[in-house]
C-alpha cells in the first residue's frame, strides 16, 4: 500500500507496479520512475537529477521516506531544485550497481536508501545513504544537502567543476565496472587456487559462533556451497583430508549456529536477512526469497553428507514457509517480507510509521508467551519451551543499543532436546511433543498479529533460485509436493515472464504486468533451476528451454573474445553509461559464476563444444582477478570444481513410469559423483525433443520392457546394462 500523506494526491508513481515505488506514490515529491521522461525533463529545465534507490522491505528507506519525502516543505525543495527519480533496486540491480559503486567511491561507503545526484546527462557527482531531516550526530540534514547542491549547480564556476569532475568520474567508473582489469586469458583457475580460497575462508572463520565475520553476520550461501563442494571433490579424489574435513566443519559449525539462533524463525520457518550481532541471535527481521532458496540448497547438501535430521527439519520448515506465505496462487514466488510491522498493541488510528517497529511480528514478551502456553493439561510446556529457547522475564536481548527489544524475547535454542529431557526428568519424545505443541500454539497466536508488508512482485532470477532448491530437495526428501511447486513456478515464468515470439525473458511480473528486460542473473539463475528440475523429473522440454536461453545469454551478455560477463545486455538501457561486468559473488552468485556452472552442466549433458569453450573462456577471464583475491567468487570456484571433477555421463532408456527405470535412476544418483550427468529417454517424444540438441538420440532404442543404461567416461562408452546392479558396478569402476 502507498504511504498516503494528508491532503496530497498521487504522483506519477501511482501508475507503477513496483511495491517500493507505490510506497512513495502519495508523497508530495514529484517523483519520476527511471526512464526517458525524467532525463528529458532534467535537460529541459537544466536541473540536476536525484536518483533515490531502495527496496520495499528496507527499514531505513521507510525512515527517510517518513521523515523527509513525506514532509511538504522538504518535498517543495526537492521539486524546486531537482528532477527526482525513484528506483526499486530489486527490479533494476544494474542501475543500483552503477550508483552504489559511485557513492561508495565518492564517500567510502554506501547502502540503502541510496541517494545520488547526477548531471542531466546521468553522470554522478555527489551522493550518500540516509540523511536525517535535520542535522544531527555529524550528519547534514537533507534540506541542507538540497540547498548546497542547488547553490553549487547555479554557481557558474562551481557548476563547471561539477560537470568536469562528473565526466572524469564516470570514465573511471567505466574502467572499474566495465573493462578488464587484467589481460584476457592470462590465468586459469587451478586446484591450488581453490585450496588457497579454502584457507582464506578458514582464516576468517569464527570457530566459536560460526560464520566468517564478526557483527553483523550474513549467511553467505555461496561460501557455504563452495566449501561443501570442495569437501565432496576432495573426498572423491582422495586428497587433502585435513583441509577437506576442516571445510566441512566450517559449514556445519555455521549451519548449526544459524539453526539455533534468532536468525531462524523457530515458529514459522524460514531465515531472516542477517544477524546484527556475532551470535546469530538478533536478526534484521526481513525475509528474502533469495536467502531462503539458497539456504535450502545448502542445508539439503549438508544433510546428504552428514545425515543430520536437524538439517532435514530446517529444509522442510523453510520450504513450508515459502509455499505457505511466499507463493502466488498461480505458482510464482514472491520476493520478500518486511522487517517492520505494526505492534500488536498499536492504538487504532495511530500513525502507522511510529507504530511500526522492527521484528514486532516475531518477538515475545515473557508474560504473553507463558499465558499462551500455561494451558492444561500441558502446563509444563511453558517451562520446557522457555528453558530450550532462552525466554526470560526481562527479555533475552543483551545487545540492544536502540532499545528496540526492551523486555522482549527473540527465540534462540540454547538447550537441546536431550538436555531438556535430563533437566525435567522426561523422555526425549515427551520433550519433543511438548515443544511441537508449544510451537503450534504460538504459530496460531502469531497469525492474529499484523503481518509485515509482503513484497509480492515476482522476479525471474529469485524464482530460478527457488526452483533449483525445490527440485533438489524433492529428490533428496522424495517429495512430490516440492516437485509440483517447482514445476508450477517454471510454468508461471514461461507463461508470464517469457515472450515466446521474441524469445526474450523479462525480469519482473506483478498484477498482470511484466516489465524490465531480463538481466544476466534472470537468465543464469533460471537456467540453473531448469537443469536441476530436469535432473529431477527428466522432462526434456526443460533442457530444450535451458539451451535456448543459454544461446540468448551468450549473445547478449558475454564477450566471447575476452570472457567478460555483463550484468545488463548489449542493447543496454540508454540512460546507463555502459554495460557493467558481473564477476564478484555477493549474497547471490555473480552472473559469471552462475554462467560457468550452467555452461559446464549443459556441456556435460549435451556435448556441445561451444558451451565448453565459453566456460573455459570465462574461467580464464576471471582467473587473474581471483589470484589477487581467491575469496571474491566462491561460486565460480564451485563451478570450477565441477569442471575439474571426473565426468561420468549416463543415458537411461526406459519408460519413466516403469519401476525398473526408476531403480536405474536411483542407482545412478546414489553411485554417481559430483561431476556426473544423466539423461533419461522415456519414449519417442523424449527422443525427438532431445535430438534438437543431443546427437544420436533418435537412433536410441527404448526397450519394450525394463530399461537399459549406458555409462560413458574418459572419452569412451561402456556396453549397455539392463539392471541397477550392473549400472552400480560400472559406476564404481568409473569412480575408482
Amino acid at each position: 500500500m502507498a504511504d498516503k500523506a494528508d491532503n496530497t494526491g498521487p504522483n506519477r508513481l501511482i501508475d507503477e507496479k513496483s511495491p517500493y515505488l507505490i510506497q512513495h506514490a502519495y508523497q508530495p515529491v514529484d517523483w519520476y520512475a527511471w526512464g526517458e521522461a525524467a532525463f528529458e525533463r532534467a535537460k529541459e529545465v537544466d536541473k540536476p537529477v536525484l536518483v533515490s534507490i531502495g527496496y520495499s522491505t528496507c527499514h531505513w528507506c521507510h525512515v527517510m521516506a517518513a521523515e523527509s519525502f513525506s514532509d511538504p516543505e522538504i518535498a517543495e525543495l526537492m521539486n524546486r531544485f531537482l528532477v527526482n527519480i525513484k528506483v526499486d533496486r530489486e527490479e533494476r540491480p544494474d542501475v543500483d550497481s552503477l550508483y552504489i559503486t559511485a557513492v561508495s567511491s565518492l564517500t567510502g561507503s554506501a547502502g540503502w536508501p541510496l541517494n545520488v545526484f547526477l548531471t542531466p546527462a546521468g553522470e554522478p557527482f555527489f551522493g550518500g545513504t540516509y540523511f536525517p531531516p535535520n542535522s544531527r550526530h555529524g550528519m547534514p540534514g537533507w534540506p541542507d544537502v538540497l540547498r548546497g547542491i542547488h547553490k553549487a549547480w547555479n554557481d557558474k564556476d562551481q557548476r563547471a567543476k561539477i560537470e568536469d569532475s562528473a565526466t572524469a568520474f564516470i570514465q573511471r567508473l567505466k574502467q572499474h565496472l566495465s573493462e578488464l582489469s587484467i589481460p584476457s586469458g592470462s590465468t586459469a583457475l587451478s586446484d591450488d587456487l581453490i585450496r588457497d580460497a579454502v584457507q582464506a575462508f578458514a582464516k576468517d572463520y569464527d570457530p566459536k559462533n560460526g560464520g566468517f565475520s564478526g557483527a553483523p553476520k550474513f549467511p553467505m550461501p555461496p561460501v557455504l556451497q563452495f566449501l561443501l563442494t570442495f569437501y565432496q571433490y576432495a573426498k572423491e579424489a582422495g586428497q587433502d583430508s585435513q583441509l577437506r574435513d576442516r571445510s566441512l566443519r566450517m559449514v556445519t559449525g555455521t549451519l548449526d549456529a544459524m539453526a539455533k539462533g534468532g536468525i531462524y524463525d523457530h515458529i514459522g520457518g524460514g531465515f531472516h536477512r542477517y544477524s546484527t550481532d556475532q551470535f546469530w541471535h538478533v536478526p534484521h527481521f526481513e525475509k528474502m526469497l533469495y536467502d531462503n532458496a539458497q539456504l535450502v540448497n545448502v542445508y539439503t547438501d549438508a544433510y546428504q553428507i552428514s545425515g543430520d535430521p536437524i538439517y532435514a527439519d530446517l529444509v522442510k520448515q523453510t520450504i513450508d514457509y515459502v509455499i505457505r506465505d511466499m507463493t502466488h496462487p498461480e505458482g510464482g514466488f514472491y520476493s520478500a517480507e518486511d522487517a517492520d510491522s505494526l505492534s500488536p498493541d498499536a492504538v487504532e488510528g495511530s500513525d502507522k510509521h511510529s507504530a511500526k517497529r522492527e521484528g514486532a511480528f516475531y518477538v515475545w514478551s515473557f508474560d504473553e508467551l507463558r499465558s499462551l502456553l500455561l494451558v492444561e493439561p500441558d502446563s509444563q510446556a511453558a517451562e520446557v519451551f522457555c528453558y530450550i529457547f532462552d525466554v526470560r522475564e526481562n527479555g533475552n536481548v543483551s545487545q540492544d543499543p536502540f532499545g528496540e527489544f526492551e523486555r522482549q524475547n527473540i527465540l534462540r535454542q540454547v538447550h537441546t532436546i536431550d538436555e531438556a529431557a535430563a533437566h525435567f526428568g522426561l523422555s526425549e519424545m515427551e520433550i519433543r511433543e511438548r515443544v511441537d505443541r508449544a510451537k503450534k500454539r504460538l504459530f496460531h497466536s502469531r497469525q492474529n498479529r499484523p503481518r509485515p508488508h509482503l513484497d509480492d512482485k515476482i522476479l525471474t532470477a529469485w524464482n530460478g533460485l527457488m526452483i533449483s532448491a525445490l527440485a533438489r530437495a524433492s529428490r533428496v526428501f522424495e517429495s512430490s509436493r516440492y516437485l509440483a511447486a517447482a514445476e508450477r513456478a517454471v510454468g508461471f515464468i514461461y507463461e508470464h515472464l517469457y515472450d515466446k515470439n521474441t524469445r526474450r525473458l523479462y525480469r519482473r511480473w506483478r498484477e498482470e504486468e511484466r516489465k524490465v528486460a531480463g538481466l544476466a542473473d534472470d537468465y543464469t539463475f533460471l537456467m540453473n533451476g531448469l537443469i536441476d528440475l530436469y535432473e529431477t523429473n527428466f522432462n526434456p522440454w526443460l533442457l530444450e528451454w535451458a539451451v535456448e536461453l543459454m544461446h540468448e545469454f551468450l549473445a547478449d551478455f558475454v564477450d566471447l573474445r575476452s570472457g567478460m560477463v555483463y550484468m545488463n545486455p548489449s542493447s543496454h538501457d540508454p540512460y546507463l553509461a555502459f554495460q557493467m561486468k558481473d564477476v564478484v559473488d555477493n549474497v547471490t552468485p555473480s552472473a559469471a559464476s552462475a554462467a560457468v556452472m550452467n555452461l559446464v552442466r549443459l556441456y556435460r549433458i549435451s556435448g556441445n563444444k561451444n558451451f565448453d569453450t565459453a566456460a573455459e573462456t570465462i574461467l580464464r577471464c576471471a582467473g587473474g582477478e581471483m589470484v589477487r583475491s581467491p575469496k571474491m567468487a566462491p561460486y565460480l570456484l564451485t563451478a570450477a570444481i565441477i569442471s575439474f571433477s571426473k565426468h561420468v555421463h549416463m543415458v537411461i532408456a526406459g519408460n519413466k513410469k516403469s519401476g525398473v527405470t526408476g531403480q536405474m535412476i536411483d542407482a545412478g544418483r546414489r553411485a554417481g559423483g559430483i561431476g556426473q550427468s544423466m539423461v533419461v529417454v522415456g519414449d519417442m517424444t523424449d527422443s525427438e525433443t532431445l535430438s534438437h540438441f543431443l546427437e544420436d538420440t533418435m537412433e536410441m532404442k527404448i526397450p519394450d520392457n525394463g530399461a537399459v543404461a549406458q555409462v560413458c567416461f574418459e572419452q569412451a562408452c561402456r556396453p549397455p546394462v539392463d539392471t541397477p546392479e550392473k549400472l552400480i558396478e560400472q559406476l564404481e569402476t568409473a569412480f575408482k
